[in-house]
């Protein structure tokens, strides 16, 4: 049954397909050479993913590997594209793609600095600011036995989230 259920993923929603497809984008993006074709292969990987995979049984012990296996490389991705997306000037692709990663890592502090960023490049200074308050307010809230001050935030990009 095991095996069975592993090939239902909710990436891309087909059964046995959508963890392959998305393992080959990764790596054709990897082996591109130009930096157009790795952007343009990634995005099409990151359409893939839906969200962890088979969170429903995310408390079988065999899930949980496997989840963060695909959690890991979706994160790798999105702080890979994050910058090619800012160097090409695309900044609303890019502040998107941010919302949707902070939905799945919400601790990732990268990801809030890089959203900020860009919306500040589009001229979005009130949304910046709602996105600021609302980041050191999950910190505050969450980490306040850790070592963490809010202008953290704005000096350069964290690598605490990059997954390994």
């Amino acid at each position: 049954i095991p095996s069975l259920v592993l090939r239902t993923s909710i990436i891309a929603g087909l059964p046995g397909e959508g963890e392959e497809e998305f393992d080959e984008l990764c790596q054709a993006a990897s082996d591109a050479t130009r930096p157009k074709e790795r952007l343009e292969r990634y995005l099409k990987a990151l359409e893939l993913y839906n969200g962890d995979f088979l969170a429903h049984f995310s408390s079988d012990p065999w899930v949980v590997p496997v989840a963060a296996y695909y959690h890991n490389i979706y994160l790798q991705v999105v702080h890979e594209v994050l910058p090619m997306l800012e160097e090409a000037d695309r900044r609303e692709e890019a502040a998107l793609l941010c919302r949707q990663a902070i939905q799945l890592d919400p601790y990732c502090e990268e990801l809030y600095w890089h959203l900020m960023r860009n919306l500040l490049d589009l001229e979005r200074q009130k949304e910046a600011i709602v996105v600021y308050e609302e980041v050191t307010q999950l910190l505050y809230d969450t980490l306040t036995g850790e070592l963490w001050s809010a202008s953290s935030i704005f000096s350069a990009p964290c690598t605490r989230c990059n997954p390994v």
